[in-house]
């Protein structure tokens, strides 16, 4: 059988042999169909599970050459734990895990702890995020300088928080190495790395293009920014809205946009797209070099504003993953620091997509196992029955037991006589408060099917069939118009 992926490309194949001659019949060859999907979901995960510990491993590069640790609370026994990095800005050997809290206080300076502990007390009161900056005492009796954001750990249900975690940033030499006030804003080096761990923290596109937004007016002052990037189940180029700028084109269009992001045509006629495609930055220092460049940049100009542009490839590890693009009202003279900025900024956002990515790809291998697993079961559950002692009454009673809920909510069996009429010998519904209702259903279906009917189509063609819509259309087309009646399916 060809072990062959969703996309279509052929990995190998798988081989099954007997000791002695035998025939292949038809469900020898389903199991052996099942048995070969399952073997590709097998080597899909583990495909996904490398592609994860890879970002994963960029990842802690990344966070590791930034200086940022992490530190998590559990805030039910109040212990504290730091990872090896975070321990290291404090100068202490890692990790740690301390039995309380109070254990911190003395490692963090008293003029800082009043702003710390209001930070805690407004994200446990409000939406759960967290930004904190202070200076830290360490163990050798130096100071650094750090910012800590984060967010406060909820279960599924919102309930009270159970946990807390967030990064820490080393960002002393960003201050200069000053003792200002902890209230004063971290120059743009500790915005930088703010915004390397708030990448690191995202879970979904939309997070990415909020987060990539504020680092973008942090670092540049740019007034906006696009997200586009190519999906790795279809390979559309997918535009990745912030959600203001995504319910602003809404109303402003009168349309709802899908959650996956909008599919942009794989042209040459934006620079969105350009980059995209192409892998090559484009820098426009104002209105009049877009619209030269890219006459729909006039169209785009009028609705948002836009003055100068800069698009620049996202590239993991040489794969190109999409484009990043952040705009200005105005003019702009792009200077050295502005290209190594971006640069940086786009860098760090490709780890992000290359990481949610792997994520993606890992949870559908785990689903798709997980369905193989669960069809395999049944085609064992089958066989058993089939090759048990019941009569073939019971055996098909017991076989749509077995089919619902596993796949449908509700199903029946019908034969035909030798003279070509259907009688109903099976059937099930998920919910046993409605059996009876999918009994009448079956009487009325086989007493007055017409032609058009899908038994009447599988048993003369000898083919499958798909009902796609079972609305009240096709029902008019399956009852013989005496049969026809107001409510023929059970729901």
């Amino acid at each position: 059988m060809p072990l062959q992926l969703a996309s279509g490309h052929r990995v190998g194949a798988l081989s099954l042999l007997s000791p002695t001659p035998r025939t292949w019949s038809g469900r020898d060859r389903l199991v052996a169909q099942e048995v070969a999907a399952t073997v590709v979901t097998e080597l899909e995960l583990v495909a996904a599970s490398a592609e994860v510990r890879s970002s994963l491993t960029r990842l802690e590069l990344a966070l590791e050459a930034g200086s940022v640790g992490i530190w998590e609370r559990d805030l039910d026994t109040g212990r504290v734990w730091w990872d090896e990095r975070n321990a290291a800005i404090f100068g202490e050997p890692g990790p740690v895990e301390f039995p309380s809290d109070e254990a911190l206080r003395d490692r963090i300076h008293p003029d800082d702890h009043a702003a710390v502990a209001d930070a805690m007390r407004t994200a446990l009161a409000g939406n759960g995020e967290f930004v904190a900056e202070m200076r830290v005492l360490r163990t050798d009796g130096g100071q650094r300088w750090t910012v800590s954001r984060g967010r406060v750990l909820r279960d599924a249900l919102g309930a009270p928080p159970p946990g807390w975690s967030a990064p820490t940033v080393d960002v002393t030499a960003a201050r200069g190495g000053d003792a200002a006030p902890a209230g004063r804003r971290p120059a743009r080096g500790g915005d930088r790395r703010g915004l390397a761990v708030e990448l690191a923290n995202v879970t979904e596109m939309v997070d990415l293009a909020e987060v990539a937004l504020r680092g973008c007016r942090a670092v540049l002052g740019a007034s906006g920014s696009a997200l586009a990037v190519f999906d790795s189940a279809t390979g559309e180029l997918l535009l990745h809205l912030t959600r203001g700028a995504g319910r602003a084109v809404e109303a402003g269009a009168d349309v709802e946009l899908p959650t996956r992001g909008v599919v942009l045509p794989l042209d040459d006629e934006l620079p969105t797209q350009y980059v995209a495609r192409h892998g090559e930055p484009v820098l426009l220092a104002d209105r009049a070099e877009a619209v030269a460049r890219f006459p729909q940049m006039a169209e785009v100009g009028d609705l948002v504003g836009v003055g100068a542009v800069a698009a620049l490839p996202l590239r993991v590890e040489g794969r190109l993953r999409g484009s990043f693009v952040a705009v200005w009202p105005d003019g702009r003279e792009f200077s050295g620091d502005d290209v190594g900025m971006l640069e940086a900024l786009t860098a760090q956002i490709g780890l992000s997509v290359s990481r949610l990515h792997a994520d993606a790809q890992r949870d559908a291998a785990v689903a798709a196992l997980t369905l193989a697993n669960t069809r395999l079961q049944l085609l064992a559950e089958v066989g058993r029955v089939l090759a048990g002692t019941l009569d073939i009454d019971q055996q098909l009673d017991r076989l749509a037991e077995l089919v619902v809920p596993a796949l449908g909510d509700w199903c029946w069996v019908v034969v035909t006589d030798e003279q070509g009429r259907m009688r109903r010998v099976a059937s099930a519904h998920s919910d046993r408060a409605r059996r009876e209702e999918l009994e009448a259903y079956v009487r009325a279906m086989v007493a007055g099917m017409s032609e058009d009917a899908a038994p009447r189509v599988v048993a003369r063609t000898g083919r499958p069939v798909v009902v796609t819509q079972l609305d009240t259309a096709y029902v008019e087309r399956a009852l013989a118009p005496t049969r026809r009646r107001a409510r023929c399916w059970p729901g």
